[in-house]
C-alpha cells in the first residue's frame, strides 16, 4: 500500500470542526493513541527512512513504513504494511527478541472523518494541533481547498520530525512525546511555518 498524506498545523481545530459541521458532518469522539517506535540499537531504520511502529487505540496495529524510490513532491508518500495484532505486550516481546528496542513513545488524540475518498484526521498532540489529509493527491488537494487549508502551507514531515523541530526550538532534553512530558510546557510560540512546502 502507498500512503499519501499532507499535514497542516493549526492554532486550533475549532474552525475545521465548524466547517465540517456546516457540511453536515459531525466528527466522532476523540480516540486516544499510544504509539511505540522501534529501531535497532544503531538506529538503522531511522537512518534509512523507515518506521516500525506499534499503535494502541481501539485496536492494536503493527506498521512498517519505508520510503518510495520516486515519491511525489506534492505530498508525503511512503510504502506502508500494516497488520492487526491481539496483544501489544507480546508483540513488543517478539520485536525485542528480533533485536528491536523501543526508541520513542508518542501520544495523540485523533478524530477521523471519511469524506470524498479522503481520510481527514483531526489530531491533538502534546505540542500542537494538526489536520492530516490522506488519499490520492488530487483528492487531498481538493479537500484542502474545501476546508480552507492553503495548499502552500502543507507539511510533508511526520510527527516525529515535527517533534525534533519543537525539541530544538524549546531546548527539550526528553525523547518521548507524551502529554505528561508536555504538561507544564508552553508550546504556543512554536512556529511550524518554516517547515511548510511552498
Amino acid at each position: 500500500m502507498i500512503e499519501t498524506e499532507v499535514k497542516f498545523a493549526l492554532a486550533t481545530l475549532a474552525d475545521i470542526q465548524a466547517r465540517l459541521s456546516r457540511m453536515g458532518i459531525a466528527p466522532p469522539p476523540r480516540q486516544f493513541e499510544r504509539n511505540r517506535v522501534f529501531d535497532t540499537p544503531d538506529g538503522r531504520l531511522q537512518r534509512t527512512g523507515q518506521l516500525l511502529r506499534l499503535r494502541e487505540d481501539d485496536q492494536i496495529r503493527l506498521t512498517h513504513k519505508s520510503p518510495m524510490p520516486q515519491a511525489s513532491t506534492e505530498a508525503k508518500q511512503m510504502m506502508e504494511t500494516e497488520l492487526l495484532v491481539s496483544d501489544a505486550s507480546q508483540m513488543a516481546k517478539i520485536l525485542s527478541a528480533m533485536g528491536y528496542t523501543t526508541v520513542r513513545i508518542y501520544e495523540k488524540y485523533r478524530q477521523v472523518v471519511h469524506l470524498a475518498d479522503v481520510h481527514i484526521c483531526l489530531d491533538i498532540l502534546p505540542f500542537g494541533q494538526f489536520v492530516e489529509l490522506e488519499g490520492a493527491i488530487p483528492d487531498i488537494s481538493a479537500m484542502a481547498s474545501r476546508l480552507a487549508l492553503p495548499w502552500k502551507d502543507r507539511i510533508l514531515d511526520n510527527y516525529l520530525a515535527l517533534f525534533a523541530h519543537v525539541k530544538t526550538r524549546l531546548g527539550l532534553d526528553f525523547e518521548n512525546i507524551t502529554f505528561a512530558d508536555f504538561e507544564h510546557l508552553d508550546t504556543s510560540g512554536v512556529d511550524f511555518s518554516g517547515l511548510t512546502t511552498k
